[in-house]
């Protein structure tokens, strides 16, 4: 009868060393390894995983991707992840259209995907939101190689959804 116990205790025992519960992981990791590596120019920009949904901070500055525009920096935040072959990739971008626009801050943001092919070529989807021809709106955009797409949808609310 005691040898049935202690083998009963010792299979107890292995069973809850199995179930000890796992450590965290820390943001950063955790960020480069379900999205890429994260890239902030100025310095200035929090990355924040909740869950599974990456939100990017940004103060109210003019910034731009990749283009010299008068005022602005080239320094939009960024995620990056190089990838192989075919993939899919889903993004839902929540641009924020204000009442009223920030001291200082241009008439339009934007937010989205463009995925970079070996020869340069690109594609891009976005969503923006501000004043495009003096009428609030959120644009939507296609780039690929030459060939450009651009969708407006005027918005009824600031909190307005839009799909493309």
């Amino acid at each position: 009868m005691l040898r049935c116990s202690v083998v009963l205790l010792l299979a107890c025992a292995t069973s809850l060393a199995f179930a000890a519960a796992v450590p965290p992981e820390d943001t950063g990791p955790r960020l480069a390894r379900v999205y890429g590596a994260w890239l902030s120019p100025q310095r200035d920009c929090e990355f924040a995983l909740k869950n599974s949904e990456l939100r990017i901070r940004l103060p109210a500055v003019d910034r731009t991707l990749g283009s010299s525009r008068e005022g602005a920096l080239d320094g939009a935040p960024r995620i990056l992840r190089e990838v192989e072959g075919n993939f899919v990739a889903v993004v839902r971008v929540s641009v924020p259209a204000l009442d009223r626009e920030p001291d200082g801050s241009g008439p339009y943001r934007s937010g989205g995907l463009i995925a970079v092919g070996a020869d340069g070529s690109f594609v891009m989807a976005r969503r923006g939101v501000g004043s495009v021809n003096g009428n609030r709106n959120v644009v939507w955009s296609r780039v690929s190689g030459t060939e450009s797409v651009d969708r407006i949808q005027g918005l009824r609310r600031p909190d307005d959804a839009a799909f493309l």
